[in-house]
C-alpha cells in the first residue's frame, strides 16, 4: 500500500514536466476572433494578426 502511495505521489510530480508538444505562442503573436468575411467575388477572408485583426481587403477593393 505504502509503495502504491509513493508512485502515485511520484506520477504527480512528474505530470507537469510532460510536454505537450506545441510550442508556446511567439511574444508578437495576436490571436483573432475566427470568423470570416466572404467578399463579393464568392472569396472568404479571416482576420489578419498583423493589421490589428482587420480583415483585408477584398481582391479588387482599393
Amino acid at each position: 500500500m505504502k509503495n502504491c502511495l509513493c508512485l502515485i505521489g511520484l506520477a504527480f510530480l512528474l505530470l507537469p514536466a510532460c510536454d505537450s508538444g506545441s510550442p508556446p505562442p511567439a511574444a508578437d503573436t495576436t490571436a483573432c476572433a475566427t470568423d470570416a468575411k466572404t467578399c463579393p467575388d464568392g472569396s472568404t477572408l479571416v482576420r489578419d494578426g498583423a493589421n490589428h485583426c482587420e480583415f483585408p481587403k477584398c481582391p479588387g477593393e482599393t
